[in-house]
Protein backbone atom coordinates (compact mmCIF):
# COMPACT_ATOMS: atom_id res chain seq x y z
CA UNK A 1 0.00 0.00 0.00
CA UNK A 2 1.44 3.60 -0.85
CA UNK A 3 1.88 5.42 2.02
CA UNK A 4 2.45 9.37 2.50
CA UNK A 5 2.56 11.57 5.38
CA UNK A 6 0.68 14.65 5.05
CA UNK A 7 -0.11 17.30 6.23
CA UNK A 8 1.08 19.66 9.57
CA UNK A 9 3.52 17.24 10.08
CA UNK A 10 5.37 17.78 7.13
CA UNK A 11 4.43 21.35 7.11
CA UNK A 12 6.21 21.42 10.26
CA UNK A 13 9.13 19.90 9.74
CA UNK A 14 9.79 21.58 7.06
CA UNK A 15 9.45 24.78 9.43
CA UNK A 16 11.17 23.32 12.26
CA UNK A 17 8.43 23.74 14.41
CA UNK A 18 7.31 21.47 17.10
CA UNK A 19 4.44 18.91 15.88
CA UNK A 20 3.04 16.13 18.38
CA UNK A 21 0.82 14.29 15.59
CA UNK A 22 1.52 12.59 12.53
CA UNK A 23 -1.21 11.87 9.81
CA UNK A 24 -0.81 9.66 6.75
CA UNK A 25 -3.03 8.95 3.38
CA UNK A 26 -2.93 5.64 1.89
CA UNK A 27 -3.53 5.30 -2.11
CA UNK A 28 -4.69 2.30 -4.27
CA UNK A 29 -6.46 0.42 -1.13
CA UNK A 30 -10.12 -0.49 -0.20
CA UNK A 31 -11.30 -0.14 3.57
CA UNK A 32 -11.31 -4.23 3.51
CA UNK A 33 -7.68 -4.19 2.59
CA UNK A 34 -7.07 -1.95 5.57
CA UNK A 35 -8.85 -4.18 7.55
CA UNK A 36 -7.62 -7.24 6.42
CA UNK A 37 -3.79 -5.55 7.60
CA UNK A 38 -4.66 -5.09 11.18
CA UNK A 39 -6.08 -1.49 11.09
CA UNK A 40 -8.92 -0.39 13.13
CA UNK A 41 -11.92 1.88 11.70
CA UNK A 42 -12.61 4.95 13.51
CA UNK A 43 -14.08 7.48 10.43
CA UNK A 44 -17.61 8.32 10.57
CA UNK A 45 -17.43 10.81 6.90
CA UNK A 46 -15.17 8.37 5.54
CA UNK A 47 -12.60 5.73 5.99
CA UNK A 48 -10.19 6.65 8.40
CA UNK A 49 -8.21 3.96 10.39
CA UNK A 50 -5.98 3.28 13.76
CA UNK A 51 -2.23 1.66 12.42
CA UNK A 52 -2.14 -1.37 14.72
CA UNK A 53 0.83 -0.27 16.12
CA UNK A 54 1.39 3.05 16.57
CA UNK A 55 -2.25 3.91 16.68
CA UNK A 56 -1.95 7.05 14.22
CA UNK A 57 -4.29 7.82 11.42
CA UNK A 58 -4.41 6.59 8.46
CA UNK A 59 -6.86 7.29 5.76
CA UNK A 60 -7.75 6.40 2.63
CA UNK A 61 -6.88 9.17 -0.30
CA UNK A 62 -10.78 10.88 -1.31
CA UNK A 63 -12.27 13.53 -3.51
CA UNK A 64 -14.94 15.53 -2.21
CA UNK A 65 -17.88 17.03 -3.89
CA UNK A 66 -19.58 19.93 -2.43
CA UNK A 67 -24.05 18.92 -2.51
CA UNK A 68 -25.77 21.22 0.40
CA UNK A 69 -24.38 23.67 2.67
CA UNK A 70 -22.01 23.82 5.82
CA UNK A 71 -19.28 21.53 6.74
CA UNK A 72 -21.68 18.29 6.47
CA UNK A 73 -22.78 18.98 2.76
CA UNK A 74 -20.34 16.95 1.19
CA UNK A 75 -20.26 13.63 -0.65
CA UNK A 76 -16.44 11.84 -0.37
CA UNK A 77 -15.57 9.46 -2.97
CA UNK A 78 -12.80 7.37 -1.63
CA UNK A 79 -11.99 4.36 -4.62
CA UNK A 80 -8.55 3.02 -5.20
CA UNK A 81 -8.22 5.01 -8.06
CA UNK A 82 -8.17 8.41 -6.52
CA UNK A 83 -4.54 9.25 -6.75
CA UNK A 84 -2.30 11.17 -4.13
CA UNK A 85 -2.54 14.73 -6.11
CA UNK A 86 -6.62 14.45 -6.10
CA UNK A 87 -6.46 14.24 -2.17
CA UNK A 88 -4.19 17.17 -2.20
CA UNK A 89 -6.14 18.99 -4.09
CA UNK A 90 -8.70 19.47 -1.74
CA UNK A 91 -7.56 20.93 1.32
CA UNK A 92 -7.53 24.20 2.63
CA UNK A 93 -4.18 25.83 1.86
CA UNK A 94 -1.13 25.20 -0.05
CA UNK A 95 1.18 24.89 3.01
CA UNK A 96 -0.77 21.90 4.22
CA UNK A 97 -1.23 20.40 0.59
CA UNK A 98 2.47 19.03 0.79
CA UNK A 99 3.25 15.04 1.01
CA UNK A 100 6.22 13.28 1.92
CA UNK A 101 6.90 9.47 0.59
CA UNK A 102 8.51 6.93 2.22
CA UNK A 103 11.96 7.90 0.61
CA UNK A 104 11.60 10.96 2.12
CA UNK A 105 10.92 12.64 -0.80
CA UNK A 106 8.12 15.74 -0.69
CA UNK A 107 4.86 15.76 -3.40
CA UNK A 108 4.05 19.46 -3.28
CA UNK A 109 2.02 20.08 -6.61
CA UNK A 110 0.14 23.24 -5.10
CA UNK A 111 3.56 25.21 -4.35
CA UNK A 112 3.36 24.98 -0.46
CA UNK A 113 7.04 24.45 0.04
CA UNK A 114 8.07 27.88 -1.44
CA UNK A 115 4.50 29.34 0.40
CA UNK A 116 6.57 28.25 3.46
CA UNK A 117 9.42 30.04 2.17
CA UNK A 118 7.49 33.24 1.11
CA UNK A 119 5.85 32.84 4.73
CA UNK A 120 2.31 32.91 2.74
CA UNK A 121 -1.21 31.43 4.08
CA UNK A 122 -2.52 30.42 0.47
CA UNK A 123 -5.70 28.65 -0.57
CA UNK A 124 -5.28 25.75 -2.45
CA UNK A 125 -8.23 26.03 -5.06
CA UNK A 126 -11.38 28.00 -5.16
CA UNK A 127 -12.91 25.31 -3.77
CA UNK A 128 -11.88 26.54 -0.51
CA UNK A 129 -14.80 28.39 -0.37
CA UNK A 130 -16.98 25.03 0.21
CA UNK A 131 -16.37 24.36 3.82
CA UNK A 132 -16.97 27.61 6.59
CA UNK A 133 -15.35 25.99 9.26
CA UNK A 134 -11.72 27.04 7.02
CA UNK A 135 -12.60 30.41 8.32
CA UNK A 136 -11.38 29.38 11.54
CA UNK A 137 -8.44 27.17 10.90
CA UNK A 138 -7.05 29.58 8.38
CA UNK A 139 -7.41 32.69 11.34
CA UNK A 140 -6.18 29.85 13.77
CA UNK A 141 -2.78 28.98 11.61
CA UNK A 142 -2.51 33.05 10.98
CA UNK A 143 -2.36 33.04 15.24
CA UNK A 144 0.12 29.90 15.24
CA UNK A 145 2.87 31.49 13.26
CA UNK A 146 2.28 35.68 13.44
CA UNK A 147 5.87 35.05 15.52
CA UNK A 148 7.42 33.71 12.00
CA UNK A 149 5.89 36.32 10.01
CA UNK A 150 3.21 34.53 8.33
CA UNK A 151 0.62 36.42 6.79
CA UNK A 152 -2.74 35.23 5.21
CA UNK A 153 -2.47 35.97 0.94
CA UNK A 154 -4.70 38.98 0.26
CA UNK A 155 -6.85 36.73 -2.15
CA UNK A 156 -7.17 34.07 0.58
CA UNK A 157 -8.19 36.43 2.33
CA UNK A 158 -11.00 37.81 -0.30
CA UNK A 159 -12.43 34.22 -0.38
CA UNK A 160 -12.33 33.94 3.79
CA UNK A 161 -14.46 37.56 3.64
CA UNK A 162 -16.80 35.83 0.68
CA UNK A 163 -17.26 33.05 3.09
CA UNK A 164 -18.50 35.67 5.77
CA UNK A 165 -20.68 37.37 3.65
CA UNK A 166 -22.59 34.40 2.49
CA UNK A 167 -23.85 33.56 6.04
CA UNK A 168 -22.27 29.60 5.92
CA UNK A 169 -20.72 30.45 9.02
CA UNK A 170 -23.80 30.18 11.19
CA UNK A 171 -24.09 26.74 9.58
CA UNK A 172 -21.50 25.94 11.83
CA UNK A 173 -22.24 24.44 15.09
CA UNK A 174 -21.14 25.90 18.41
CA UNK A 175 -19.00 23.16 19.33
CA UNK A 176 -17.16 23.70 16.03
CA UNK A 177 -16.84 27.25 16.60
CA UNK A 178 -15.69 26.65 20.29
CA UNK A 179 -12.87 23.89 19.05
CA UNK A 180 -11.13 25.93 16.88
CA UNK A 181 -11.55 29.21 19.71
CA UNK A 182 -9.83 26.94 21.96
CA UNK A 183 -7.04 26.17 20.24
CA UNK A 184 -6.02 29.44 19.37
CA UNK A 185 -6.33 30.84 22.74
CA UNK A 186 -3.09 27.85 22.94
CA UNK A 187 -1.31 29.70 20.11
CA UNK A 188 1.64 32.21 20.63
CA UNK A 189 -0.73 34.91 19.22
CA UNK A 190 -4.53 34.35 19.83
CA UNK A 191 -5.20 37.96 19.48
CA UNK A 192 -4.26 37.59 15.78
CA UNK A 193 -7.20 34.81 15.19
CA UNK A 194 -9.43 37.24 16.77
CA UNK A 195 -8.09 39.99 14.44
CA UNK A 196 -8.40 37.82 11.45
CA UNK A 197 -12.63 37.34 12.03
CA UNK A 198 -12.79 40.95 12.78
CA UNK A 199 -11.34 41.97 9.56
CA UNK A 200 -12.73 39.47 7.33
CA UNK A 201 -16.14 40.22 9.05
CA UNK A 202 -16.72 37.24 10.77
CA UNK A 203 -16.53 37.33 14.24
CA UNK A 204 -20.75 38.34 15.09
CA UNK A 205 -21.37 35.27 13.02
CA UNK A 206 -18.84 32.82 14.94
CA UNK A 207 -19.87 34.72 18.58
CA UNK A 208 -23.14 36.15 18.45
CA UNK A 209 -23.71 38.44 20.98
CA UNK A 210 -20.56 37.47 22.91
CA UNK A 211 -18.57 39.65 20.04
CA UNK A 212 -19.42 42.38 21.76
CA UNK A 213 -17.89 41.37 25.22
CA UNK A 214 -15.06 40.35 23.75
CA UNK A 215 -11.99 42.54 24.45
CA UNK A 216 -9.35 40.91 22.42
CA UNK A 217 -7.24 43.65 21.42
CA UNK A 218 -5.65 43.24 25.50
CA UNK A 219 -4.35 39.76 24.64
CA UNK A 220 -1.77 41.48 22.27
CA UNK A 221 -0.18 42.98 25.77
CA UNK A 222 -0.73 40.18 27.96
CA UNK A 223 -0.80 36.79 25.98
CA UNK A 224 3.27 36.51 27.08
CA UNK A 225 2.23 36.67 30.86
CA UNK A 226 -0.45 34.50 30.50
CA UNK A 227 0.32 31.26 29.48
CA UNK A 228 -3.12 29.19 30.05
CA UNK A 229 -6.34 29.05 27.57
CA UNK A 230 -8.14 29.95 30.49
CA UNK A 231 -6.58 32.87 31.81
CA UNK A 232 -6.40 34.59 28.08
CA UNK A 233 -10.24 34.05 27.64
CA UNK A 234 -11.34 35.62 31.22
CA UNK A 235 -8.80 38.24 30.36
CA UNK A 236 -10.96 39.13 27.21
CA UNK A 237 -14.16 38.83 29.70
CA UNK A 238 -13.16 40.98 32.43
CA UNK A 239 -14.84 43.85 31.73
CA UNK A 240 -18.25 41.96 31.72
CA UNK A 241 -21.07 40.92 34.59
CA UNK A 242 -21.25 37.75 35.67
CA UNK A 243 -24.65 37.45 33.85
CA UNK A 244 -23.06 38.12 30.61
CA UNK A 245 -20.12 35.24 30.88
CA UNK A 246 -23.14 32.77 31.76
CA UNK A 247 -24.97 34.13 28.73
CA UNK A 248 -22.13 33.81 26.30
CA UNK A 249 -21.20 30.94 27.53
CA UNK A 250 -24.42 29.09 27.31
CA UNK A 251 -24.33 30.75 23.63
CA UNK A 252 -21.23 29.07 22.50
CA UNK A 253 -21.04 26.02 24.82
CA UNK A 254 -17.48 26.74 26.08
CA UNK A 255 -16.27 24.18 28.82
CA UNK A 256 -17.08 25.30 32.49
CA UNK A 257 -13.65 25.72 33.31
CA UNK A 258 -13.70 28.88 30.72
CA UNK A 259 -16.44 29.87 32.28
CA UNK A 260 -16.07 29.41 35.79
CA UNK A 261 -12.46 31.50 35.63
CA UNK A 262 -14.33 33.97 34.32
CA UNK A 263 -16.53 34.52 36.67
CA UNK A 264 -13.76 34.39 39.21
CA UNK A 265 -11.92 37.21 37.51
CA UNK A 266 -14.94 39.09 37.50
CA UNK A 267 -15.90 38.37 41.08
CA UNK A 268 -12.54 39.23 42.63
CA UNK A 269 -11.82 42.41 40.54
CA UNK A 270 -15.27 43.80 42.37
CA UNK A 271 -14.36 42.16 45.77
CA UNK A 272 -10.46 43.34 45.36
CA UNK A 273 -11.28 47.37 43.82
CA UNK A 274 -9.20 48.91 46.20
CA UNK A 275 -5.43 48.04 46.93
CA UNK A 276 -5.83 47.66 51.06
CA UNK A 277 -6.86 44.31 52.17
CA UNK A 278 -9.67 43.58 55.14
CA UNK A 279 -10.30 41.04 57.01
CA UNK A 280 -14.21 40.68 55.87
CA UNK A 281 -12.47 41.16 51.61
CA UNK A 282 -10.15 38.08 52.73
CA UNK A 283 -12.38 36.13 54.60
CA UNK A 284 -14.79 36.65 51.55
CA UNK A 285 -12.19 35.28 49.19
CA UNK A 286 -11.37 32.46 51.15
CA UNK A 287 -15.09 31.73 51.15
CA UNK A 288 -16.06 31.83 47.90
CA UNK A 289 -13.18 29.87 46.51
CA UNK A 290 -13.47 27.19 49.23
CA UNK A 291 -10.26 27.59 49.77
CA UNK A 292 -9.69 25.81 52.99
CA UNK A 293 -11.13 22.62 51.80
CA UNK A 294 -9.15 22.72 48.46
CA UNK A 295 -6.70 26.01 47.63
CA UNK A 296 -6.35 25.30 43.96
CA UNK A 297 -8.41 27.44 42.55
CA UNK A 298 -7.46 30.17 45.03
CA UNK A 299 -3.92 29.31 43.45
CA UNK A 300 -5.34 30.26 40.43
CA UNK A 301 -6.66 33.17 40.63
CA UNK A 302 -4.02 34.74 42.46
CA UNK A 303 -1.68 33.06 39.49
CA UNK A 304 -3.37 35.25 36.94
CA UNK A 305 -3.65 38.37 39.33
CA UNK A 306 -0.02 38.07 39.70
CA UNK A 307 0.91 37.89 36.10
CA UNK A 308 -1.05 40.92 35.03
CA UNK A 309 -0.04 43.47 38.33
CA UNK A 310 3.35 41.77 39.57
CA UNK A 311 2.75 44.22 42.58
CA UNK A 312 -0.22 41.63 43.51
CA UNK A 313 2.68 39.22 44.81
CA UNK A 314 3.14 40.90 48.19
CA UNK A 315 -0.94 40.69 48.97
CA UNK A 316 -0.66 37.26 47.70
CA UNK A 317 1.77 36.18 49.73
CA UNK A 318 -0.82 38.05 53.25
CA UNK A 319 -3.66 35.81 51.17
CA UNK A 320 -1.87 32.91 51.33
CA UNK A 321 -0.73 33.55 55.04
CA UNK A 322 -4.42 34.71 56.26
CA UNK A 323 -5.74 30.98 54.90
CA UNK A 324 -3.04 29.21 57.17
CA UNK A 325 -4.07 31.33 60.10
CA UNK A 326 -8.03 30.98 59.16
CA UNK A 327 -6.90 26.75 58.99
CA UNK A 328 -5.79 27.00 62.43
CA UNK A 329 -9.22 27.07 63.51
CA UNK A 330 -10.49 23.94 64.83
CA UNK A 331 -14.37 23.14 65.74
CA UNK A 332 -13.76 20.72 68.47
CA UNK A 333 -12.59 23.35 71.10
CA UNK A 334 -15.60 25.42 70.19
CA UNK A 335 -17.93 22.13 70.79
CA UNK A 336 -16.39 21.49 73.53
CA UNK A 337 -17.35 24.75 74.72
CA UNK A 338 -21.17 24.16 73.88
CA UNK A 339 -21.48 25.52 70.33
CA UNK A 340 -23.76 23.50 68.19
CA UNK A 341 -25.73 24.37 64.53
CA UNK A 342 -25.56 27.90 63.32
CA UNK A 343 -23.62 29.21 66.79
CA UNK A 344 -21.00 27.11 65.99
CA UNK A 345 -20.73 28.35 62.27
CA UNK A 346 -20.17 31.74 63.50
CA UNK A 347 -18.28 30.91 66.26
CA UNK A 348 -15.47 29.11 63.77
CA UNK A 349 -16.32 32.29 61.32
CA UNK A 350 -15.32 35.10 64.17
CA UNK A 351 -12.23 32.88 65.31
CA UNK A 352 -11.35 32.30 61.72
CA UNK A 353 -11.73 36.38 61.25
CA UNK A 354 -9.78 36.93 64.09
CA UNK A 355 -6.86 35.10 62.77
CA UNK A 356 -7.13 36.71 59.50
CA UNK A 357 -7.15 40.51 61.33
CA UNK A 358 -4.06 39.50 63.16
CA UNK A 359 -1.57 38.21 60.31
CA UNK A 360 -3.12 41.39 58.48
CA UNK A 361 -2.17 42.96 61.10
CA UNK A 362 1.45 41.75 60.63
CA UNK A 363 1.65 42.22 57.08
Amino acid sequence: MPTYLVGGAVRDQLMNYPFHERDWVVTGTSPEEMLAAGFTPVGRDFPVFLHPETKEEYALARTEKKYGVGYHGFIFNTAPSVTLEEDLSRRDLTVNAIAQDSAGRLIDPFGGVEDINRRCLRHVSNAFTEDPLRVLRVARFAARYHHLDFTIAPETESLLAEIAASGELQTLSKERVWGETEKALNEQNPAIFFEVLQRIGALEDCFFAASQLLDWRVLKEHTRTLPRSEQRWALMLSSSTKEQIQSAHQLLGASHRYRDFAVDVVTMNALFSTSTLSADQVMEALQYFRALKDETKLRCWLDYQISLMPEWQANAEVLMDCLAGAATVSSKGLIAEGYSGPELGLAIKAQQLQQISARLAKS
